[in-house]
């Protein structure tokens, strides 16, 4: 829920925020769980996050060294 407010206010820790948290979660789902066609679904789901907050970050990054 942080993570989302901080992405809609273009808050640049946010974006970080998201690819650390969706990393370690995979990262603990592959130790602690069974490996199933459902933990497949989120490591895509996961992927997809982490490009869209990375992509998001280096937009922010971009417009940022733009303006300065």
């Amino acid at each position: 829920m942080i993570a989302l407010y901080g992405l809609m206010k273009h808050f640049k820790l946010a974006s970080q925020l998201i690819i650390f948290t969706t990393v370690v979660n995979r990262a603990l789902a592959l130790i602690l769980y069974f490996i199933s066609s459902a933990f497949v679904f989120w490591a895509v789901w996961s992927i997809i996050l982490i490009e869209l907050a990375y992509f998001d970050w280096r937009k922010m990054n971009t417009a940022k060294a733009v303006t300065q």
